[in-house]
C-alpha cells in the first residue's frame, strides 16, 4: 500500500514530505491561535521565494516543533512505496541539500522527479536560519 506523502511545488521543483508530520494545510498568510515561526521554503532550498498571493503554508509538527513553510502549491497525497525511491546519491544531495531523502521518479509529471523530505534533518537545517516572519 505504501506511505503517505504530500505533493507540493516550490521553485519549480516536486517535494514530498512524510503525512505524518503534516498538521494542517492552509492559503498563505492565514493568522494561527498559536505563534509558530514560518519558512518560505523555495528561501531555504535557494530556489526562490515561494511566497505570492496564490501560496500554501504547510504546517508541520514533530515532537515538539511546529512550524509553517510556505509553499508555491499543494497537489495531493500520495502513497509512496520505498521500493520506488531512489538513493540519495550525486550532486543534488550535496551536504547543503541534506535534509532531502531520496528522489523518486513520476511517470507523465512535470517536473518528472520528487524529492522526499528527512523531517529530522530539515528541522536541523531551519533551526540554523531566520525565519521569513512569525505567524500570530
Amino acid at each position: 500500500m505504501g506511505t503517505p506523502y504530500i505533493s507540493f511545488l516550490a521553485g519549480g521543483l516536486r517535494f514530498l514530505i512524510p503525512m505524518e508530520y503534516v498538521v494542517v494545510i492552509e492559503p498563505a498568510g492565514k493568522a494561527f491561535d498559536e505563534e509558530m515561526p514560518v519558512y518560505d521554503f523555495g528561501r531555504v532550498c535557494g530556489l526562490g521565494r515561494c511566497m505570492s498571493e496564490s501560496s500554501y503554508m504547510v504546517v508541520v509538527q514533530a515532537d515538539a516543533h511546529r512550524l509553517g513553510l510556505i509553499v508555491n502549491l499543494v497537489e495531493k497525497v500520495r502513497m509512496i512505496n520505498e521500493e520506488e525511491v531512489l538513493s540519495p546519491d550525486g550532486p543534488a544531495f550535496w551536504e547543503r541539500n541534506e535534509y532531502l531523502s531520496g528522489v523518486l521518479h513520476m511517470e507523465g509529471m512535470q517536473p518528472p522527479l520528487a524529492y522526499l523530505l528527512d523531517m529530522p534533518r530539515l528541522w536541523k537545517k531551519l533551526e540554523r536560519l531566520e525565519p521569513d516572519y512569525s505567524n500570530n
